[in-house]
Order: C-alpha cells, then structure tokens, then sequence
C-alpha cells in the first residue's frame, strides 16, 4: 500500500497479482470518507462513516479472557 498526501490517494497492490488499484479519497462531511476507483471498468463508489470508539465492546467493556457466562451482544 502506498498514501499520497499531496494527491490524495492510496494504492494497492499484489505481488502475486497484476491488478493495481489506486483510490482517491476526500473528506465529504465531518466523520464520512468517500473513496472513488475504477476496477475493471466498473466504478467502486465506497463511503465510511467514523464510529465511536469508547462504544466498541471491547473498549467499553474490557477484555477478559475467562467469562462466568458467554457475552453476546
């Protein structure tokens, strides 16, 4: 993977692979980033939303490694 700030980009690549994919990225609203690429023709079109971090489980919550009973949220 390879960021330019300058231009806004991020690059991904495979060794194993012949496919290179270069996305440009802006910041659309505060806590919404908007990725834009073509891949094989086709337009990707990717939106994500920051989440709150402290309302995770395991930040809010805590690891344990040993639990009386099964956490299921």
């Amino acid at each position: 993977m390879k960021t330019d700030t300058v231009h806004h980009t991020l690059s991904f690549w495979s060794e194993r692979d012949t496919v290179h994919l270069r996305i440009g990225d802006q910041l659309a609203a505060h806590g919404l980033l908007m990725l834009e690429s073509k891949m094989n023709g086709d337009s990707l079109h990717i939106a994500l939303k920051q989440q709150d971090l402290n309302a995770m489980p395991l930040i809010s919550r805590g690891f344990h490694w040993v639990n009386e009973y099964p956490f299921n949220w």
